[in-house]
């Protein structure tokens, strides 16, 4: 945080992150209260899914080619006033899915031409040896606002309703904004002349050659595929398995964000930890293990307490797939880089689809099961078959 460049985009992150929060308890609290259906909150978040696929890998070739902090800029001007267009939406009563699903893909496609940037910023405003402590940091920014702002959108929902919550993430995202104008401008590093299917083709050719960096993906993408179900269908498990309301809701999805934040503090004070493949293939397994044990969970202090545990084994590989990424891999090729990660972002939501076609089928414990023990069986051959990953 000595870095004033890095210290603004903090804070930027620390606003942004806890106005993403509040989207995402607010929205699935309103698919559930309008259809009631686990399918409904699958292919709802699937825009986001669908833009992050399609989206990504240009806003990549574009991250390489501008000013990273400009693309931040206005990419967070539209996020806010999508915000903002919502809310209209609920106060005048005419709010319904299909609003929230075109909410969903157009935030989709504006995180996906700016995931690239943000992620590889960080490694432009501090030095290769202070990576692994500012994308730790980033972590600590997601932990504080995941404990937060999940409860805070649940309390308000109660207490205010739907609508008051977009208005507050359109404030959110202007403070945003102002902080990243303190933000040092990051011009494009030497690519920017090649035409943009050549530099999105250049890209991915130089991440599958890479073992490293193509298990990196590899890893990304189980992730955001196999270990977010507990968050997507909370609605429904809230509901219909502990019978809480929105509030209590909120609690739930508050209990990953103390994990994170904790998680967050301890990969902080590793700094430049050497063993990070050995770390970040244990600690994958184990949340698969987790999750199966929470999908057969009814204790309500045990279901907090390993929803505590899951949002820890996230943050962590989170903080370490990112570090192995930025840093195994040439400057040049970064944002591209980057953003074909962000763009495993979208699978999970594609895959929530048919798990919540099931999920109503056969209930969401289940599907938690099915999700962990994949979880488990990835990172498990993994470690056996990819002896390069646990040398990262």
């Amino acid at each position: 945080m000595y870095v004033r460049g890095y210290r603004w985009f903090w804070y930027h992150r620390l606003g942004s992150e806890g106005a993403m929060y509040l989207n995402n308890v607010a929205q699935g609290w309103l698919v559930y209260q309008l259809t009631g259906s686990a399918l409904a909150l699958g292919w709802v978040s699937s825009g986001r899914a669908v833009a992050s696929l399609l989206v990504s890998p240009w806003g990549g070739v574009i991250s390489d080619r501008m000013d990273k902090r400009s693309l931040l800029i206005w990419t967070r001007v539209g996020m806010g006033i999508l915000s903002f267009i919502i809310g209209l939406l609920i106060s005048m009563g005419m709010i319904r899915v299909w609003h929230l699903a075109m909410n969903s893909l157009v935030y989709g496609i504006l995180s996906a031409l700016m995931m690239g940037a943000q992620q590889s910023i960080v490694s432009d405003l501090v030095d290769d040896k202070t990576v692994m402590n500012a994308v730790s940091l980033n972590a600590v920014c997601l932990g504080i606002t995941g404990l937060a702002f999940p409860a805070m959108s649940g309390m308000l929902i109660e207490w205010f309703g739907a609508a008051e919550v977009f208005y507050i993430q359109t404030g959110i995202y202007a403070l945003t904004v102002l902080a990243l104008l303190q933000v040092p401008h990051v011009r494009p590093d030497g690519t920017y002349r090649e035409p943009p299917a050549r530099a999105l083709a250049a890209g991915m050719r130089y991440t599958a050659r890479d073992v490293v960096l193509q298990g990196m993906i590899i890893i990304a993408m189980a992730r955001f595929l196999l270990s977010m179900g507990y968050n997507t269908y909370m609605p429904k498990f809230a509901d219909e398995v502990l019978h809480f309301d929105a509030a209590g809701l909120g609690l739930l999805l508050s209990a990953p964000g103390l994990g994170a934040l904790l998680a967050s503090l301890f990969m902080a004070a590793l700094r430049d930890y050497r063993f990070k493949g050995r770390l970040l293939l244990g600690v994958g397994l184990g949340m698969g293990f987790v999750m199966i044990l929470f999908s057969v969970t009814r204790n309500v202090p045990l279901v907090f307490l390993l929803l505590v545990i899951l949002g820890a084994c996230g943050n962590i590989l989170r903080v370490l797939n990112q570090t192995i990424l930025q840093t195994g891999c040439d400057a040049r090729y970064r944002g591209r880089v980057m953003s074909l990660y962000g763009m495993t972002m979208g699978c999970g939501p594609l895959l929530s689809v048919p798990m919540g076609a099931l999920a109503d089928a056969y209930g969401v414990p289940a599907i938690l099961a099915l999700e962990g023990a994949l979880l488990a069986g990835v990172f498990g051959s993994l470690t056996l078959w990819r002896p390069a990953l646990r040398r990262a």
